[in-house]
């Protein structure tokens, strides 16, 4: 059977002076419930990736609050991010052509490349 769920949160100003503290959040919670530091620096490399993309495009228009909440139980850990910017499906982003980047010079744009990538990792 299974523990109750554990749940964390913290909310921020969706501002990229605050990611600081969001990533100091999944380190003090993950350490809290046993989470391995492998694991929490995946998940603070993947998260500080869709805060930014937050950050940058949901909120391009006007100040918000991002919510970050940790689901903690027994073996699992899951972690979303709330906000209430411009709605945007990742599902329907493609994987970049990773040559055509490094050809041309191109700085950006990986960010959600980077999370599946960690994320397949973990």
């Amino acid at each position: 059977m299974f523990k109750r769920a554990i749940i964390e949160e913290f909310s921020f100003p969706a501002d990229i002076d605050h990611l600081g503290e969001m990533r100091d959040f999944i380190t003090r919670t993950g350490r809290k419930y046993g989470v391995s530091e492998r694991m929490i620096n995946a998940f603070k490399l993947a998260i500080d990736e869709a805060a930014t993309n937050i950050i940058r495009h949901a909120y391009r228009d006007w100040d918000g609050q991002i919510t970050i909440r940790m689901i903690i139980r027994d073996v699992s850990v899951v972690i979303s991010l709330i906000d209430q910017g411009h709605t945007f499906d990742p599902n329907q982003a493609k994987d970049p052509d990773l040559q055509r980047y490094v050809d041309i010079g191109k700085k950006g744009g990986l960010g959600i490349f980077i999370i599946r990538r960690v994320i397949d990792e973990i």
